[in-house]
């Protein structure tokens, strides 16, 4: 069948292509879990879940949340004349570390009986955790 040196070479491929496989799958792996999505993004899926007035699921971006606790008394409502609400612009992330950051952002919202768009400015101090960056803090109210 083979000959010794054909076995050599035979056992050499099979070696080589096994480390290439392990080493390959475990940059997959790691390049796959190191991902976490930017902080701004937290914030505009807070806010899309307060403009749809969900606001079980908005608390689910802070950090003291659990949901076996919770209670919509911890967030404000949104007052029934605002008809839509969201993040208008990011004015600014400042990381304090590679854990924590302050974001600074301009919110929009419309109101039908009023007929016009308003704005706000407010931020909120967020820390990365096993879950991805939630608010710890909200800085301007």
């Amino acid at each position: 069948m083979f000959s010794p040196q054909n076995k050599k070479r035979f056992l050499f491929l099979i070696l080589t292509y096994l480390i290439i496989e392990v080493v390959c799958s475990k940059n997959e792996k790691t390049e796959s879990t190191s991902f976490v999505a930017p902080p701004e993004s937290t914030i505009y899926k807070y806010w899309s879940f307060l403009d749809k007035r969900d606001y079980k699921n908005a608390l689910k971006y802070f950090t003291f949340h659990r949901d076996e606790f919770y209670d919509s008394t911890l967030i404000y409502p949104i007052p029934d004349r605002i008809d839509s609400i969201k993040v208008d612009t990011i004015i600014s992330v400042k990381f304090i570390n590679k854990k924590t950051c302050e974001i600074y952002y301009r919110i929009k919202f419309y109101s039908y009986k009023d007929n016009c768009f308003k704005y706000f400015i407010t931020g909120d101090k967020l820390v990365l955790t096993k879950s991805g960056w939630l608010i710890d803090e909200v800085l301007i109210q």
